[in-house]
């Protein structure tokens, strides 16, 4: 074999690959980047709404527990799961923690005395709840929400979105059904309130959007005396926080809903 020869051979052998290839090898990745990252975050999403269905139809069944224990619903701070707390606090109150103490049957000092005013055990009081402190249900690590998570406020109820500000409306005049305009513990006051979102440029999820979202057809004119559901108790977050109609409000599509 001559020299010659010997070289094409190992220059052949030895040959990277051009240019060209090395382009077209990286557009593919990237068509193919493009196709997968949007259909991993989709799965994502939809596993975290099923995971807060999940978790709003247990708190669900514990406040369902509640009642058929005491013949009467619970007075939530607010109407909601954390009470005042907004969504962008960075400290919680000790009444803020009223539903952890009442669901739980315990309190959340480290004797084990209550931090809320579900303590308060004077008879006729509006917190006088969970007399026999039943230990209705448990919130999982993963439910509460902590700094070194990520999360704004360490010790906060949260969603599967990392939501905090999540309504409760419980059917109070116990007519088997959850209407537009029903009233909260004071018998005055909508129990429908505005939940703004923790995650997705804290937009507001509106009362009027949520109530309206009880009519069948969805209507996008303002909640009638049509709007009703047959159900007990409704809960409520912003859910995935994306936009709806304007830039700062969530769409009903993006919010979470449960009723039970």
């Amino acid at each position: 074999m001559s020299e010659t020869m010997f070289n094409r051979q190992s220059y052949s052998r030895s040959r990277g690959f051009t240019l060209i290839e090395l382009l077209t090898v990286i557009a593919i990745i990237g068509i193919l980047a493009a196709i997968i990252i949007p259909v991993t975050g989709s799965v994502r999403e939809k596993g975290r709404k099923a995971k807060a269905r999940a978790q709003f139809a247990q708190w669900s069944a514990a406040f369902t527990q509640f009642k058929q224990e005491y013949g009467y619903w619970p007075t939530l701070r607010n109407n909601k799961i954390n009470g005042d707390l907004d969504y962008n606090d960075a400290t919680i109150v000790d009444d803020d923690l009223l539903i952890q103490e009442l669901l739980s049957g315990r309190g959340l000092n480290a004797d084990g005395t209550f931090k809320s005013t579900e303590k308060n055990m004077t008879t006729g009081s509006v917190r006088t709840q969970n007399r026999k402190r039943l230990p209705l249900y448990s919130f999982a690590q993963d439910e509460i929400t902590s700094t070194a998570n990520g999360d704004v406020v360490n010790g906060a109820v949260r969603d599967a979105f990392g939501n905090v500000e999540i309504c409760v409306v419980f059917d109070r005049n116990n007519d088997g059904y959850i209407t537009h305009d029903e009233k909260d513990s004071g018998g005055t006051t909508n129990a429908f309130s505005d939940v703004v979102a923790s995650v997705e440029g804290n937009r507001t999820f509106l009362a009027t959007e949520a109530s309206a979202a009880l009519d069948p057809q969805r209507r996008a004119t303002p909640p009638d005396a049509d709007k009703k559901i047959r159900a007990n108790l409704v809960i409520y977050s912003p859910g995935t926080g994306k936009a709806g109609g304007t830039a700062t409000r969530v769409g009903r599509d993006d919010a979470m809903y449960s009723w039970r």
